[in-house]
This record gives C-alpha cells, structure tokens and sequence, in this order.
C-alpha cells in the first residue's frame, strides 16, 4: 500500500508541468514505469511467504530485500531486481566494472 501511495504522488509530481519536452516525459514515465514494476514485485514476494526488509539506497538502490523464517531463524534470503520492458541490468563502481545482481 506504502508503494502505491507513492507511485500516486510521483504520477501528479511528475508530470505538474505542462510545459515538458517528450525526452523528460519518457524520463518521467520511465521512473514511474519502475516504481509500478517494484509494487508488482513486492506483491509477488509477499503473497509467496517473503518478508520484505524496508529500505533502499536511493532511486537506484537494491528494489527488493526479502526473507523467509525457518521457525525464528532466518533460513532464506532473496536479494531481488525489478526490471520492467526491454530494461537490462546495469552496472556501477569504479569504472563501471561491476555488473547488477553478479557475485
């Protein structure tokens, strides 16, 4: 519910300005493209017996943190990545060396 709230506040913020240029239009509609595909995802994981872990690292942090319980310890943890259309994973650190979701 927290997701979609935000995902309704971004749609009025985003796109409050009638003077917008189709490439921030598509950069709009592009985060917000991201922040559905994120509620999507926590839905999935939720309904399935994950447990998210709230937070994230700015826009471009972790999308999911997840686990499961095995009695009262944790026995699984699900790192997890939203992507939505053609997007690809992408990469970061010092020269752009390390690859989303790799080792």
């Amino acid at each position: 519910m927290k997701q979609f709230i935000l995902l309704l506040i971004t749609v009025s913020t985003l796109f409050s300005d009638a003077k917008l240029s189709p490439n921030i239009i598509q950069g709009r509609l592009n985060i917000l493209n991201g922040y559905a595909t994120e509620c999507v995802m926590h839905k999935f994981y939720s309904n399935t017996g994950w447990t998210q872990i709230e937070g994230e690292v700015g826009r471009n942090g972790i999308d999911g943190l997840y686990y499961k319980k095995k009695n009262v310890i944790i026995g699984e943890v699900l790192v997890a990545e939203s992507k939505w259309n053609t997007a690809r994973l992408g990469r970061s650190g010092e020269n752009k060396y390390l690859k989303q979701m790799s080792q």
